[in-house]
């Protein structure tokens, strides 16, 4: 799939909240930075299943935002590196989401 197929299906897609997700790995597609009406945030564009055209749009919590750099959601979009993105679930403490990222093995 080259990058103009990519943001053709990138933009049919729909934004998910993170609670649905399932405890696996998500390939990312794409990530960006976008003004929200709560503030910046991260979308993340993450590959449901192995299909080609499941794809959808998660919001990060505004905690997650500074994780990511300019140049590694630049990395990301490029394609230059691929990583997924694991929901470990909420903490029972203060709610809030566990995710860590890993970089997809071939």
């Amino acid at each position: 799939m080259n990058l103009r197929e990519i943001f053709a299906v990138v933009s049919l897609c729909r934004a998910v909240n993170i609670a649905p997700l399932e405890e696996k790995p998500y390939s990312k597609v794409g990530a960006e930075r976008v003004q929200t009406k709560y503030g910046i945030s991260v979308l993340l564009t993450i590959r449901m299943s192995s299909g080609e055209e499941d794809v959808m749009r998660v919001f990060l919590s505004k905690g997650f935002t500074p994780v990511f750099s300019d140049t590694d959601l630049d990395i990301i979009k490029g394609g230059i590196i691929k990583i997924n993105l694991i929901y470990h679930g909420t903490s029972e403490k203060t709610n809030a989401y566990q995710l860590s990222l890993k970089e997809e093995q071939e």
